[in-house]
């Protein structure tokens, strides 16, 4: 979510996980893109690359994998089951929550990339990572560029009149 937005956050991008068979971590994982406001589920993709450590793997991982190229993924690679096209029901309380948790826990941070748990139980807030990016999701780039601007901008005004930055 970006700063200002609704109740304390604009929500711009929307991934789903799709976890894998065996995966210690959500970095093993596809990604689906999601349309913020319906919940549809759009194609998916790799990100895993990103992840490779060691000198085998930083060469690997100049290579794109399968799956990394476009958002071409439509079924689960372990279980088969056909992803795209499904719709994330919840989407209202989840856009709401995101948007008052930025609000209320950290109104001044300006990007927050927030992970929600879909359980059984109800929809869970797991935690706000600080340094995000929009893991192969889409977005509106003019806006995402406009709000860097205008935030950087305001940051260049407070550190030359010698204020402490927001």
């Amino acid at each position: 979510s970006l700063r200002g937005g609704g109740a304390g956050g604009e929500i711009v991008s929307c991934v789903w996980r799709a976890g894998r068979s065996g995966a210690l971590t959500d970095h093993s994982s596809i990604l689906f893109d999601v349309d913020a406001v319906t919940g549809e589920v759009r194609g998916g993709a790799s990100n895993a690359r990103w992840y490779r450590t060691g000198l085998i793997g930083a060469l690997q991982s100049m290579c794109a994998g399968d799956g990394e190229s476009s958002h071409n993924v439509v079924r689960h690679p372990d279980t088969r089951h056909i992803i795209t096209g499904s719709r994330i029901q919840d989407i209202p309380t989840i856009r709401e929550m995101v948007s008052e948790a930025h609000g209320k826990m950290a109104a001044g941070v300006p990007l927050i990339g927030w992970d929600v748990g879909i359980t059984t139980s109800g929809t869970l807030l797991l935690e706000a990572n600080l340094s995000c990016n929009f893991f192969r999701g889409s977005y509106d780039s003019e806006r995402y560029y406009s709000f860097l601007d205008e935030h950087f901008q305001a940051l260049g005004r407070r550190l030359v009149d010698g204020m402490d930055p927001p």
